[in-house]
């Protein structure tokens, strides 16, 4: 499989994939809600300072999705992070997020961040291994968000 930048119109096969991952754990869809970034407000993803790729088969079929946006000048948000659950468990959640934190790095951030539900705890498990600390949410992007994850990416002083 190999990850790729996302085009638009890989949009469809992305919010596919998004919205069966989210029904396969009893969540509705949000496509007015928090996954309008897929919808009209995708162009987030293709004209601002964001990360956007995909990760694709061989017969180029949409496999995994990350989305990250930045949020101010030492913060990177990761807003999309999923893997087909018929290619799960090979490593390619933790290529996703490695990939991420890496492109945080890159970019001089201090800090990645990310909110979820703690009925995904496959990913939980994903974002404790690279590192990332389980924090109260003060402002979720929906009511399905109950949990939000830091990761920083600068050793404090010392």
């Amino acid at each position: 499989m190999k990850l790729q930048a996302a085009r638009p119109e890989d949009l469809p096969a992305i919010r596919s994939l998004v919205y069966a991952i989210a029904e396969e754990y009893g969540f509705v869809p949000e496509p007015d809600g928090v996954d309008a970034d897929l919808n009209g407000e995708a162009y987030r993803y293709f004209e601002q300072d964001a990360l956007f790729e995909v990760l694709v088969d061989e017969d180029e079929r949409v496999q995994g999705v990350l989305g990250m946006l930045r949020l101010d000048e030492a913060t990177w948000e990761l807003r999309k992070i999923y893997v087909d659950s018929a290619v799960r468990g090979g490593g390619h959640g933790r290529r996703l997020i490695e990939r991420a934190v890496t492109f945080a790095r890159e970019s001089v951030a201090e800090r990645l961040v990310l909110q979820t539900n703690a009925r995904l705890k496959e990913a939980a498990k994903l974002y404790e291994r690279a590192g990332f600390v389980s924090v109260d949410i003060d402002d979720p992007h929906s009511a399905t968000c109950d949990r939000m994850w830091v990761l920083e990416l600068r050793e404090p002083p010392g």
